[in-house]
């Protein structure tokens, strides 16, 4: 939402090049939580992601381009951040090993995107 936001301000919009995550989708998220909770063997710790593992400079791209809009992406590496940033593993990305396998983040986007749109649309432009 912010990198959209942003690029709809006209505002400047930076990734970090150096940091990789994995996305996740919140309606996929609940899904699978709900598909473990029935399940009467699901206990343990999962990492529920909607892979894969991403550069946050190549999200913000991606996220732009499947929005339509042509907002530059500026990289920017973990060492050039704020005083206030703390820097994160270079490799941050999850991997869901077991459980339900959530479908790529990228058809995530293309779900969540119309929805984002329609906010844009009801929000007067300052």
């Amino acid at each position: 939402r912010d990198v959209v936001t942003r690029a709809h301000r006209g505002e400047p919009v930076v990734g970090l090049r150096d940091y990789t995550a994995c996305p996740s989708y919140a309606p996929d998220i609940a899904w699978a939580t709900a598909k473990l909770l029935s399940q009467s063997r699901s206990n343990g710790t999962y990492h529920l992601i909607n892979g894969p593992a991403i550069s946050r400079f190549e999200m913000a791209r991606t996220i732009l381009c499947q929005a339509g809009l042509s907002t530059e992406v500026t990289p920017q590496s973990q060492e050039t951040m704020d005083p206030g940033w703390i820097p994160r593993n270079a490799k941050g990305g999850l991997h869901n090993n077991r459980g339900p396998k959530l479908r790529p983040w990228t058809e995530a986007l293309a779900e969540y995107l119309p929805l984002l749109h329609s906010t844009f649309a009801e929000t007067p432009t300052p």
